[in-house]
């Protein structure tokens, strides 16, 4: 009993392979019996009348499973095991063949988990009936399509309490970032700044201007840096804050020049009146932009050029995602909650 549990124990850490057979001249007068290896690196050198069997360890190791096959006299019933001329100890014999035994007892994890903690009762056919029965229900096709259903089942109650674990809010939320692209061609989004503002904080709003990546996403000055008589100091403002490396000097390399934000930078004091932008940063949406004909290239301040159906504003030195979910708390735009969500959880 206690030698067949072993060798479920031992099958299941792999397939039973035979080792070195005695002449097959004896076999009518011998039985063949299994025989348990200390580990998996031992084969059978040589059994020695009446009992004994002695063991060598191969090298190369044949990786067995740690089960061999031995041929003794019909009528042993016990055997002692010697390892390189140590006694290890004693087995009894069984009258099965490591075909068999392998057929039984090479199952799987499940077949473990049957067997465990049930004790044994009556000889080892009865077990290894038990365990042929069992085997047989396991591979039977009605069980495979239990298995089959069970296992679908479960996937789908997995992933339905995922989906469950998911907001109602969430999931909207995740649907209008789906649907939502840039904004429309009668959209427009005008950040208006000024050259006095910390450069650190012209930096982040560049920053996340250029990860919307929106050409009707704009930033606006009033006048020129220094006045309307000199544009190089606009030229080197527009160039230092729209730079990624501050330390970027395009002299030294000018065929590659320096890496800059694609973000767009405007100078237009018509924007400001007509939005009646008194302070600054001060953010605002319009909808409902429409060019008139033949003025596509004019300010969108002008109100000859450009007709506006709704627009929205905030002021404030906050964050720009701030500004936009403010302002779409009344707008009720796809776009703009798209915006905030990918601003605030670095989706761009």
């Amino acid at each position: 009993m206690a030698a067949a549990k072993a060798l479920i124990a031992l099958s299941l850490m792999g397939l039973l392979v035979p080792a070195a057979l005695h002449a097959a001249d004896t076999r009518q007068e011998t039985i063949r019996t299994p025989l348990m290896t200390p580990t998996q690196c031992e084969v059978l050198e040589r059994f020695e009348a009446p009992n004994r069997v002695h063991l060598r360890t191969a090298d190369p190791c044949p990786q067995h499973s740690g089960v061999i096959e031995v041929y003794v006299p019909r009528g042993v019933t016990q055997l002692e095991v010697f390892l390189q001329g140590r006694l290890l100890g004693t087995q009894r014999t069984q009258s099965l063949g490591v075909a068999d035994i392998n057929r039984v007892f090479a199952q799987n994890h499940e077949l473990e988990k049957k067997l465990e903690g049930q004790e044994l009762i009556g000889h080892n056919e009865q077990a290894i009936k038990r365990a042929r029965d069992l085997s047989d229900l396991v591979d039977s096709s009605s069980y495979q399509a239990r298995l089959a259903a069970e296992r679908s089942r479960i996937e789908e109650q997995l992933f339905s309490e995922q989906v469950k674990l998911l907001s109602q809010e969430r999931l909207e939320e995740m649907a209008r970032q789906l649907k939502a692209g840039p904004l429309a061609q009668d959209e427009r989004i005008y950040l208006f700044v000024s050259s006095s503002m910390p450069k650190k904080t012209l930096s982040t709003y560049i920053q996340a201007v250029d990860k919307v990546g929106d050409a009707n996403v704009t930033l606006v000055l009033r006048g020129l840096v220094g006045g309307a008589q000199q544009i190089l100091p606009t030229i080197e403002f527009f160039n230092s804050v729209l730079a990624k490396d501050p330390d970027c000097d395009p002299l030294d390399d000018p065929a590659r020049g320096c890496e800059s934000y694609q973000v767009g930078l405007v100078v237009d004091p018509l924007l400001y009146q007509r939005y009646e932008v008194s302070q600054v940063p001060t953010l605002v949406y319009a909808r409902g932009v429409k060019r008139t004909a033949g003025e596509e290239d004019g300010s969108e301040g002008l109100c000859e050029n450009v007709a506006i159906g709704q627009s929205w504003s905030v002021s404030g030195d906050v964050s720009i995602e701030y500004m936009l979910e403010r302002i779409n708390s009344e707008a009720q735009s796809e776009t703009l909650s798209a915006y905030v969500a990918a601003l605030r959880k670095g989706f761009f």
